[in-house]
């Protein structure tokens, strides 16, 4: 033990308390929703609460996950832990990113998430990302799609032998379903 060991050649003395530093390198493995999927529908703007629930695995001990939601370009439009109400958002895609950390969080709303700084201590940012497509709230029971519609509309519903899904943008560009 430290009390048995000469530590100078003159006088020296130890006081009777110590501090214990615990270093704890924050770790994440994956994030899935709660049932395991890394992809998830939500229907929004209809006033009822869209909230997801998140898990991830491969987390340290003692460390709460964070949860960066972000649009396709990877713009923070939210941050929360364990669970996230998409119900304020607009019609489009979301990613959703695990990450663990020590410090304070450093990331904010409107940021672009990179994944290169997190908070003012250690931080680790999960491999993969959950995607949520946000769907207009007030869903269409018609075949017949209208200029106003936007999101994704599939009937019938419920299913019986063919389902027929249809997706309209606004904007031209790359559609991932």
């Amino acid at each position: 033990t430290l009390a048995n060991q000469t530590l100078a050649t003159g006088c020296y003395g130890l006081s009777d308390n110590y501090i214990s530093v615990n270093k704890t390198t924050p770790s994440i493995d994956e994030i899935t929703t709660l049932e395991g999927g890394t992809s998830a529908i939500t229907y929004v703007g209809d006033g009822e609460a869209d909230s997801i629930q998140f898990q991830v695995t491969g987390i340290s001990s003692n460390v709460e996950p964070l949860l960066i939601v972000t649009n396709t370009q990877r713009v923070i439009v939210g941050i929360a832990t364990g669970s996230y109400d998409f119900d304020a958002l607009s019609v489009g895609f979301y990613r959703v990113y695990g990450a663990t950390y020590t410090g304070n969080i450093i990331l904010k709303a409107g940021d672009v998430f990179d994944g290169t700084v997190v908070s003012t201590g250690c931080f680790d940012v999960a491999d993969n990302y959950v995607q949520i497509i946000c769907a207009p709230g007030v869903r269409s029971r018609s075949n017949d799609v209208t200029q106003n519609d936007t999101g994704i509309e599939m009937h019938p519903n419920p299913i019986q032998n063919i389902s027929n899904i249809v997706y309209q943008v606004l904007e031209s560009g790359a559609v991932q379903l």
